[in-house]
């Protein structure tokens, strides 16, 4: 989770400076946008404060197990493997966690 935090780190930061930041999870880091129930991770923590930093929607890749129920403090679209591949080649800078 390191990683995950990290490129977290660097959407915030590159939010802040005003670029423009389309986070997309898939696999594992799907996990991060289910819905929190009790005491969350400071990682789950951070991530809520996207919207603060100009990053009103999050999107997710299609996975064999999705959560049933999504974070309510975030905007979660789907995306699909040819839309992300289309995203990313229109994007300045892409980086992968």
């Amino acid at each position: 989770m390191d990683v995950l935090r990290a490129g977290t780190e660097l959407a915030l930061a590159a939010g802040a400076f005003g670029q423009r930041v389309t986070l997309v999870f898939g696999g594992r880091g799907l996990s991060l946008l289910a819905h929190q129930t009790g005491e969350s991770s400071d990682l789950a923590k951070l991530l809520g404060s996207l919207p603060y930093y100009d990053i009103e929607t999050v999107y997710r890749l299609p996975a064999l197990q999705e959560p049933e129920v999504w974070r309510e403090d975030l905007t979660i679209k789907p995306i699909g493997a040819h839309e992300w591949q289309a995203a990313a080649a229109e994007a300045d800078v892409v980086v992968n966690y």
